[in-house]
């Protein structure tokens, strides 16, 4: 007898948010991401957070609150250096995870 192969077909469904500007923007997100999450089944979510803080960056508050929202990756532009707090934070956020890091390991 030959084996029986059961296929299971796995969806993955991804949302893409354009651009959040300001407070109009984080305004309507949070007022529909749960929603479209429920209603679409939604698995991971992707925001332009470029113009997050009133259209120029993004803060440490609202990346934290990105976060907060369910998102799972926040792309950026050429706003991105605007705010220093969110490069910062990000910067000891990884030393405590892994260790500092050399800028040169081999001098």
């Amino acid at each position: 007898m030959g084996a029986i192969i059961f296929r299971k077909r796995v969806i993955m469904k991804i949302l893409i948010v354009g651009d959040v500007f300001s407070k109009l923007g984080r305004a309507s997100l949070e007022r529909n991401i749960v929603k479209l999450k429920e209603e679409h089944k939604i698995n991971f979510i992707i925001v332009n957070g470029e113009n997050i803080s009133h259209g120029r960056g993004m803060n440490e508050g609202h990346y934290l609150w990105l976060l907060n929202q369910g998102v799972n990756v926040i792309t950026m532009g050429n706003h991105t250096f605007n705010q220093r707090s969110i490069y910062t934070r990000d910067s000891e956020h990884q030393e405590k995870q892994h260790g500092k890091c050399e800028r040169n390991p081999q001098s």
